[in-house]
């Protein structure tokens, strides 16, 4: 920028005398925070690690309990850390939104999110829970079927896969909700249905709970009364009256199977993963594991018998040891999460700023070392995010200051006296190098307007002017020389 006036030289004289002080000064204290930012970082890291090794523990929990029951717990990631310690507005731990009080955090813990005990997650599939009910629903379509009312009618139109809505001969006597089954005795489809509404009208909107392959044709007989299937059926896997829906339920009980192998796979590997230290759960991961290889080995038994035959996996003998272990699973079910429950524990939110739960809780023990992460005073993650900070501010202070120097070293040199004003033509300066005898300069302090001379000779860093430099300019109010280019 060129100089245009006396002001704006005063001005800039004073600022690039400034900015090279600073510029020496700012280096070693960014140095300073640059030492404390590795410290900090080191610190963290070693909290991390803690960390790490109780949500890998309550991980495992989650994983377990989710094959068992299909609920997926919130999970607490690194992201949730790099977010809370820059404060970002929906951050888990501190979320400052607008609105309500309740949505701002202004305690120095981290908030207690409801991730902190498990809670906020999601459903997952497959799941044990799923799987033996669904098992125990399609088992018991098979073998009794339903009476979800009395009486019959007809359809009056054919039905065709996904149409969704059934024309009666007759108003229907069944109700909403009801199931009804559709024969194929007349020639065509048979299908399983549930009425979502019409009931007592001759238009019923149903849903397909067994699908028919093939159109059921007018006339075939609708009823709320569906009897299962013999021993007999299920030992030659046929059915002159219900063939489709025969073979729907025994796909959808091998599928409930698989379903459940799958579960019982997925919580055997979530408890060889669990690094729990304690014995009471240590013991129990091993009655899990047990209990989970002695039912595997049922259905393992089950899934390897023929589908047709006296033997078959879909008669009476066959299903029955399935069944069983079925009922004792179910049961099992509660039992495990409620265990799991314990082992993970609870942390409180106080109201206070405070928390409390039980030592050696999984989620009081993570919590703690959440704590020392982001506690706002002396988290380790909190205080790498302010000397990072710190660190980047001081560098975009280097680097404008830099770049502000080389602009006005364009047009000016400019350095500060070293001792007062005597009255004599010899000036002691900082540097001289950038001065030459014949050279034009200024002499001036804050307080006074500058004044011109002539360099006569030069010795080091010693100048000889044309004339005197009054003993007026003084250090104190930064005394200097300048020359314009």
């Amino acid at each position: 920028m060129p100089v245009f006036n006396t002001e704006n030289r005063k001005a800039m004289s004073r600022q690039i005398i400034f900015i090279r002080q600073e510029l020496q000064d700012l280096p070693g204290q960014k140095n300073v925070i640059d030492e404390a930012l590795q410290r900090a970082i080191e610190d963290d890291n070693l909290n991390q690690v803690f960390f790490d090794e109780q949500n890998t523990i309550a991980n495992a929990y989650y994983d377990e309990k989710r094959s068992l029951t299909g609920e997926d717990p919130g999970r607490i990631t690194e992201d949730d850390f790099t977010e809370s310690k820059q404060f970002l507005p929906e951050s888990m731990f501190f979320p400052s939104l607008h609105g309500p009080p309740e949505n701002i955090w202004r305690y120095l813990i981290p908030k207690i999110a409801e991730e902190v005990n498990g809670s906020n997650g999601s459903s997952y599939s497959p799941n044990e829970s799923a799987a033996v009910a669904s098992l125990l629903e399609n088992c018991t379509l098979l073998t009794d079927g339903f009476n979800d009312g009395s009486g019959s009618t007809a359809l009056a139109a054919p039905y065709n896969t996904g149409d969704g809505t059934m024309a009666l001969t007759v108003p229907s006597i069944f109700e909403n909700s009801d199931r009804i089954v559709a024969s194929s005795l007349l020639g065509g489809g048979d299908g399983l249905f549930q009425i979502e509404a019409g009931a007592g009208t001759t238009t019923l909107t149903v849903t397909e709970l067994v699908s028919p392959t093939t159109t059921i044709v007018a006339g075939a007989q609708i009823e709320a009364n569906f009897p299962g299937f013999s021993n007999a059926e299920r030992e030659t896997g046929s059915s002159g009256t219900y063939p489709t829906i025969l073979e729907a339920l025994e796909m959808s009980i091998d599928a409930d199977g698989a379903d459940w192998t799958s579960a019982l796979a997925a919580q055997q590997t979530a408890i060889v993963d669990n690094g729990e230290s304690r014995s009471t759960q240590i013991d129990q991961l091993t009655a899990a594991a047990s209990d989970i290889t002695d039912t595997q080995t049922i259905i393992n038994t089950w899934q390897s018998l023929p589908s047709t035959g006296s033997d078959s996996r879909f008669t009476d003998g066959g299903l029955s040891p399935l069944l069983t272990e079925r009922d004792e699973r179910e049961i099992w079910l509660g039992t495990r999460s409620s265990e799991i429950a314990t082992a993970l524990g609870t942390v409180v939110d106080n109201g206070n700023g405070t928390y409390s739960g039980s030592t050696g809780d999984i989620h009081m023990e993570r919590y703690q070392w959440i704590e020392a992460r982001l506690h706002r005073a002396w988290g380790t993650a909190i205080e790498e995010q302010s000397l990072s900070q710190s660190s980047e501010i001081m560098q975009s202070r280097l680097d404008g200051l830099i770049a502000v120097l080389v602009d006005y070293e364009q047009y000016m040199e400019a350095q500060p006296f070293m001792k007062d004003g005597d009255g004599t033509k010899e000036l002691v300066i900082k540097d001289a190098s950038a001065f030459s005898i014949g050279d034009t300069i200024y002499i001036l302090d804050d307080a006074t307007a500058e004044m011109q001379r002539l360099i006569i000779e030069k010795e080091v860093s010693t100048l000889y002017l044309s004339d005197t430099v009054p003993a007026i300019l003084e250090i104190r109010r930064n005394a200097r020389i300048y020359k314009i280019f």
